[in-house]
């Protein structure tokens, strides 16, 4: 949210006031160092414009091409503009006194006092009033809501966005209005507890709400129900609810029909039920084959690892034998996904369809068989602490944010999970402060008030399949198994994931703001506390309760300013060692430093350990006058009406706890069996630290403790073996094995191009040149639907400047991962306009699907070994004796692998596949990742030449 303005606290009806909605094209985004090109405004009232200002500026300099681009404003068109020295006071005059509306008003409000017009009007950003009343859409840019909202809107000119912003600004209104009165009164009351300028707007929308003029609103009338601000909310399935004691496992009498081991296998067979029930159905080899070896597995009590190429259908193949397996038996089979997308396939779409199909072929007795999903706490809210800080008279912008689009969510929301929630950055400290992270000593969990999280526990109890994510299933390792008891049988799926999410479920990191916002917190309930003992009076109580809040006041200050000198000590370490070259330096500016036990007989290293115990000191002192201050609470002192304090309390003292012996763990006694490092992580140092290896872990802790464990993947070999993910993982070498090829006939549908005149990666320049003409040579021929994989964001950046002006001349758009959006923004455009190119890296590697015809061609600009100085890839490429062949080269295969698999993704799709690292054909371990493809069609090629091959390979 912005910052309150000087004029703001006063109630406006904002369908009868006059606004005025701004907006500015720059030549950048920096107040200090670019210049103002266009000035734009609209007043309005009641979404209807009652004049436009619009001016061209004269920014003295020439315009970046990348604005140029962007904005279609050319430097002709500013040369004889006025200078924006020239245009303020008209711009100003035209704003007059009038509310301004802005899209992250902040910025422009910024550039303009930055260049000479302070303005001091109040001001209502756009941005906040879509997050709350807008909770679940994806994205919040203006594009995006103009677009949800049916509003025509002329992109990156100041003028159109002025437009657009105004009509955003009114239907976010005419939507909120649609609300309770109550509800908008208790958003309203959260905003101005936080001095939010939006709560100007909200207190004149009460008026215009649903039921404003039938009845009063709680404030109005003084009540405090139990859950204020929740009209609407689907509470009553949870108040249904059974206690967990009252909770059976899976129904066991859910066959109408027993199956025999033999006859799941034959299921889909091409003389089987499937075939006989279902005229469409499609025999593929691959899946039945899938299909027998997990059944076996599920049935036998076997652990097995098999990889389904693209295609097979290989949720099919488990699914089968787990949903029988599990309705036979009355027992639940886990099965434990990495990504949302194949979660919500799973939920959505695939349980329900194998249960259908069964169901109809009289196999299953109809509506016993369930599903359920399930998360860790901090997925899902907590109604006691969300009314408690909704109701707080103590709120940051941030927080009464929060609070107001989780109160318009929860009128939708069934499960109370966070998924389809758009949660900013900004937003995950006020979510952690409503979410059921801390159910312990939350009575709404241990009784039957509505609590999200007993819901979800209590239908994974009772379902035959569980679905899970990895994060889930390895945060319940660490802890012992204390959530996800007891069942047998477990398959995971994307595999390939498991040793990553172990690593990050295994290890913590800790920032500087750990602590600090650990404290906030706790300050919250101590100010809280401190208020209600000034009421106290001269009861006898009185004297020791000002003493208790004094003295845990007065310990988290001495703790807050330990803390700082701590991390001030490891800044120093940080910049002593990397100054000297230790850690290296990534192609990101990423420069970590391995706690290593060189590093610890440093000077610096001694300094900030001395700094340590002071601090652990400190917060042991903090955590003992909590725990006085909490018994003081229990006991009576404060004459509170409930224990809510004391929950708290208890809360901030298990964090204080885990964060000081998890320094300790760094700070005290080096272990080589754990890597730790120091990382600056989105502008932040940070401390982290995970195991060396996490194979050992697993197979003790995980695998032992399971009859039937299946691992499967679409990568998951390595030079057609399974030794290497089998080895990372931990995975028992007696296991079952099997290698299931794509149905796929990739001779005919792809075509493999490694051009023969590419300058070697490592001659950076050259090859990025180099890639820009490939990228050039086939987004012309094959007319966009081109997806370029990167390596790099400098080098995805480097292509982006070189092409985006030559593309945009013939009409075909770049997509820029981190430039022109987010991934799932990039995907929405080329999906409906494909003649585009989308530059992407990382996350664009796996997981992206889409429809089929899109994509033509895909570029892959360079081998994606992992990055060299990762503290976790050099610790753990040091087990080997040769970690270039042994390591890196097949994760780096494993990654290969799975960057090819976006092509191709139906059988009718075709493409071609172009490789622009010319070590594949002349290193000595590039037959490793050709051999890791499957049978291609592949031709001679250079640069000049890939795209009239690929066109002429596709009939173009």
């Amino acid at each position: 949210m912005t910052q309150p303005s000087v004029f703001a606290g006063t109630r406006i009806d904002p369908f009868e006031h006059e606004f005025v909605c701004i907006d500015l094209e720059t030549t950048g985004l920096n107040a200090h160092s670019d210049a103002i090109i266009e000035l734009g405004a609209v007043r309005f009232r009641r979404g209807e414009i009652l004049d436009r200002y619009q001016t061209f500026i004269n920014p003295g300099r020439k315009i970046p091409p990348f604005i140029e681009q962007l904005t279609g404003i050319a430097d002709h068109q500013v040369r004889r503009a006025p200078t924006f020295h020239q245009a303020a006071d008209r711009f100003a005059d035209f704003i007059g006194d009038l509310p301004i509306i802005g899209h992250n008003i902040g910025w422009d409000l910024e550039f303009l006092s930055v260049h000479g017009l302070p303005l001091h009007n109040p001001r209502y950003n756009t941005w906040d009033l879509a997050s709350i009343f807008l909770p679940t859409i994806p994205e919040y840019n203006l594009t995006e809501l103009a677009r949800r909202l049916e509003i025509s809107h002329e992109q990156h000119r100041a003028l159109g966005d002025a437009e657009a912003t105004a009509l955003v600004f009114h239907r976010i209104l005419e939507l909120s209005a649609s609300h309770p009165a109550a509800k908008i009164a208790f958003i309203a009351r959260a905003a101005r507890a936080a001095n939010a300028p939006i709560a100007d707007l909200l207190e004149g929308m009460i008026a215009h709400a649903a039921g404003a003029n039938s009845t009063r609103t709680g404030s109005e009338t003084g009540n405090q129900p139990e859950h204020k601000g929740l009209s609407g909310v689907k509470l009553e399935k949870m108040l249904q609810q059974p206690a967990s004691d009252e909770i059976d496992g899976p129904a066991a009498n859910a066959m109408r029909r027993t199956l025999t081991e033999q006859q799941v296998e034959d299921l889909l067979a091409p003389d089987g039920i499937f075939a006989k029930s279902f005229p469409n159905f499609e025999n593929r080899p691959q899946q039945a084959e899938m299909l027998k070896a997990v059944t076996r597995a599920i049935y036998q009590g076997r652990k097995l690892i098999v990889e389904g190429g693209t295609g097979i259908g290989k949720s099919i193949a488990y699914l089968l034998p787990a949903v029988l397996y599990a309705a036979t038996n009355g027992q639940r089979v886990v099965v434990s996904t990495n990504t949302i997308n194949l979660q919500e396939q799973l939920m959505d779409k695939d349980i329900p369809a194998v249960i259908e199909i069964l169901e109809e072929a009289g196999i299953l007795e109809p509506g016993v068989v369930r599903a359920a999903q399930l998360k860790g706490r901090s997925n899902y809210v907590c109604l006691h602490r969300w009314n408690n800080l909704g109701n707080s008279d103590s709120l940051n912008e941030d927080e009464a944010r929060v609070i107001g689009k989780t109160a318009v969510w929860l009128d939708e929301t069934e499960s109370g999970d966070r998924t389809h929630l758009n949660l900013h950055m900004q937003d995950w400290t006020a979510w952690s402060r409503i979410c059921a992270d801390a159910v312990e000593g939350c009575p709404a969990f241990r009784s039957g008030a509505p609590c999200f999280l007993r819901q979800a526990r209590n239908e994974a109890e009772s379902a035959h399949i569980l679905v899970i994510n990895h994060a889930l299933l390895l945060a319940d390792l660490a802890v012992g198994g204390t959530v996800l008891q007891d069942y047998q049988r477990l398959i995971i799926d994307e595999a390939h994931h498991l040793e990553e999410e172990a690593s990050r479920q295994l290890g913590f990191e800790i920032s500087t703001s750990t602590l600090t916002q650990e404290l906030e917190s706790i300050y919250r309930i101590v100010n809280h506390l401190n208020t209600a003992a000034s009421r106290l009076g001269e009861t006898l109580e009185a004297p020791r309760a000002r003493e208790s809040v004094a003295n845990a006041n007065a310990a988290c200050n001495q703790a807050g300013q330990a803390w700082q000198s701590l991390w001030e000590a490891i800044d120093g370490l940080y910049r002593s060692a990397t100054r000297t070259g230790d850690g290296g330096r990534a192609d990101n500016d990423r420069q970590p430093l391995t706690l290593d036990a060189s590093v610890r007989q440093t000077r610096p290293w001694s300094a900030a350990a001395i700094d340590w115990e002071s601090a652990s000191a400190f917060v042991r002192e903090c955590i003992n006058s909590l725990h006085n201050l909490q018994r003081a609470v229990t006991d009576g002192w404060f004459q509170l009406p409930d224990d809510n304090p004391a929950n708290e309390i208890a809360n901030g003292i298990d964090a204080l706890t885990e964060i000081n012996d998890r320094l300790a763990s760094i700070f005290g006694r080096y272990e080589d069996d754990r890597i730790q490092w120091l990382d600056v992580i989105r502008r932040n140092l940070t401390l982290h630290s995970t195991p060396l290896a996490v194979g050992p872990i697993l197979a003790d802790k995980l695998f032992a403790s399971k009859e039937s464990v299946v691992l499967t993947s679409a990568t998951l070999a390595a030079d057609s073996r399974f030794d290497f993910i089998r080895q990372r993982v931990g995975f028992p070498e007696d296991c079952d094995e099997l290698l299931v090829d794509s149905p796929f006939n990739y001779r005919r549908n792809t075509l493999l191009l490694v051009p023969d005149d590419l300058p070697d990666p490592r001659r950076g320049a050259d090859h990025a040149a180099g890639t820009a003409d490939v990228i050039l040579n086939m987004a012309r021929e094959l007319d966009g639907h081109l997806l370029v994989l990167f390596t790099s964001h400098s080098a995805l950046r480097d292509a982006s400047y070189r092409v985006r002006g030559r593309l945009r001349a013939d009409g075909i758009t770049v997509l820029a991962q981190g430039i022109d959006g987010t991934p799932r923004q990039l995907i929405d455009r080329l999906q409906s306009d494909p003649r585009a190119v989308l530059l992407g890296t990382a996350s664009f590697w796996e997981g992206v699907d889409l429809e089929s015809g899109i994509l033509r061609g895909l570029l892959v600009c360079r081998l994606p070994f992992p990055v060299p100085n990762d503290p976790i890839i050099k610790a753990r490429g040091n087990l080997y004796n040769n970690p270039f062949n042994d390591y890196q080269v097949p994760s780096a295969v494993l990654r290969f692998r799975q960057g090819f698999g976006r092509l191709i993704r139906s059988k009718s799709d075709r493409g071609a596949v172009v490789i622009l690292d010319r070590r594949i054909q002349t290193a000595n371990y590039g037959d490793r990742f050709l051999n890791a493809l499957p049978p291609c069609t592949i031709q001679a090629s250079n640069v000049s030449s890939v795209g009239r091959q690929a066109a002429h390979w596709l009939n173009l």
